[in-house]
């Protein structure tokens, strides 16, 4: 999360109009606290990073919670489609940007799309449309 006054890193000119106020948060759990957002979008290559109890918060803030876990090869994905259906109780809007296998749960398949098939101008302009 960006905010103004950040304590390490800075900010260069193209982040700063997005920069708000508050306190330097890098704990994914307390972002998610301080923001409350109906999306996580991840698009790093940090594997592993939308953990169960991150899912569980997105779940408890929002009725139909949006993950979309974009980075590949598979083992960078943020999360898999086993952990996001199974710990939303299949609430949850889901794309990855591997291929998953179709997912079994409570006896209703799911089918994880792949939301990455696009160039990456594209999703620079899908993810400030998010922000804005």
């Amino acid at each position: 999360m960006r905010v103004q006054d950040r304590p390490s890193g800075g900010i260069n000119h193209e982040k700063a109009p997005f920069a708000k106020p508050g306190k330097h948060l890098t704990n994914l759990l307390e972002i998610i606290d301080f923001v409350k957002p109906t999306a996580l979008i991840g698009a790093a290559a940090q594997g592993k990073q939308f953990t169960v109890e991150v899912i569980k918060k997105m779940c408890a803030l929002n009725e139909r919670p949006i993950i979309f876990a974009l980075s590949n090869p598979t083992s960078k994905a943020e999360c898999n489609a086993d952990d996001a259906y199974s710990h939303t109780d299949g609430k949850l809007v889901y794309a990855t940007g591997s291929t998953f296998p179709n997912y079994d749960y409570k006896g209703k398949v799911f089918h994880p799309g792949q939301g990455n098939n696009c160039k990456h101008s594209s999703l620079k302009n899908y993810s400030v449309s998010c922000i804005l």
